[in-house]
């Protein structure tokens, strides 16, 4: 198996930007994947941007109400403090990693969802 790499436009840098071909077979024309990827990117920038984070807030802190009454009703097992530290703690390392991986995906992609990475951030470190 021989892969050619092929780079294209210097606006969207690292890995997507470049694309695989197989023995230069793939695809006739590397540009137009290129113009469909960007089309993609494009598309889902615009739907992130009309997202608000209010509703996202919510939605990542539904988990403590359903920990909290799992430990009041046993359902956490012999030790609840325990186990309710290392849930919320599994889920803060989570939120943690997602909002650090904002900015690789903005560079290496052209992914923009800066707007979510404060609240990412304010929400592993309430957990």
């Amino acid at each position: 198996m021989h892969w050619v790499w092929r780079g294209s436009k210097a606006k969207v840098g690292g890995l997507l930007r470049l694309l695989f071909i197989r023995n230069g077979g793939l695809s006739p024309n590397p540009d137009l994947r290129y113009m469909l990827f960007m089309k993609m990117v494009d598309a889902f920038n615009g739907y992130a941007r009309r997202v608000p984070t209010w509703p996202l807030y919510i939605l990542c802190l539904l988990p403590v109400p359903w920990l909290l009454y799992l430990a009041q009703t046993g359902g956490l097992g012999r030790e609840p403090i325990k186990s309710l530290e290392h849930e919320l703690g599994e889920k803060a390392l989570q939120l943690l990693i997602i909002g650090l991986m904002i900015t690789p995906l903005r560079r290496h992609a052209g992914i923009n969802l800066i707007k979510f990475r404060r609240m990412l951030g304010l929400l592993a470190f309430t957990y």
